[in-house]
């Protein structure tokens, strides 16, 4: 529903172009008939328009703290959640960001599985009051990463924080099944229903937040 244009917004730009005065959308000499087009694939892909509106977000959380783990491809990540948020925390949003290559992955409540962030992936987020998690599944021995989390409230998504302090893994090996145990039970720990959210198609740290999956204030 976040995506949605509502009653209120207000149109910032037409075709990557700023909309400050009146224009046409379509014909000769429209945004629409130009050859310069935000998607830079050169293909027409129809009127772009980008909207905007007056939201009330929580405070960004402080960087998590991301710790390499001895004995495989482990890593444990830790935030601080016993904070006296207002309104109380809903859910957490833990992304990770492989430092060398700029990409990011999520990690899902069901399964705690690091995963590339896929456009239009809808993700579970994590309990309110879960504090840390071990990840190992799908991480690279070798890679350094870095993570940043999103706090969810009444007041709806916050944006991600900054990125923690890189943590570098060792040198691959084979993930045992007591590390892949020990991730998933760390992840679904917990019953409380689970909100749902999609990283959006770029994620800057510090500024980016959640889009909420679901309807209502969230």
């Amino acid at each position: 529903q976040e995506l949605c244009v509502q009653p209120g917004d207000q149109l910032l730009k037409l075709d990557g172009r700023w909309a400050f005065c009146e224009a046409p959308i379509d014909g000769a000499g429209s945004a629409a008939d130009t050859k310069q087009h935000p998607f830079g694939d050169g293909q027409h892909h129809g009127v772009v328009l980008e909207f905007a509106r007056w939201a009330t977000r929580p405070l960004r959380p402080a960087p998590p703290s991301l710790e390499a783990q001895q004995g495989g491809t482990i890593l444990r990540a830790s935030w601080e959640s016993r904070l006296a948020w207002r309104p109380a925390v809903l859910g957490w949003a833990l992304c990770l960001q492989d430092t060398a290559s700029e990409k990011w992955f999520i990690v899902a409540r069901e399964s705690a599985v690091v995963q590339p962030a896929a456009l239009g992936k809808t993700v579970s987020a994590l309990p309110a009051t879960q504090s840390s998690i071990i990840l190992s599944r799908g991480l690279q021995g070798g890679k350094t990463y870095a993570a940043s989390i999103a706090v969810l409230t009444e007041c709806g998504w916050s944006a991600f924080s900054h990125v923690s302090r890189p943590a570098t893994l060792a040198p691959s090996v084979r993930l045992g099944h007591q590390d892949a145990a020990a991730a998933t039970s760390s992840a679904t720990a917990g019953d409380i229903a689970s909100a749902q959210f999609l990283v959006p198609a770029r994620l800057v740290a510090g500024a980016s937040s959640p889009i909420a999956a679901e309807s209502g204030k969230r």
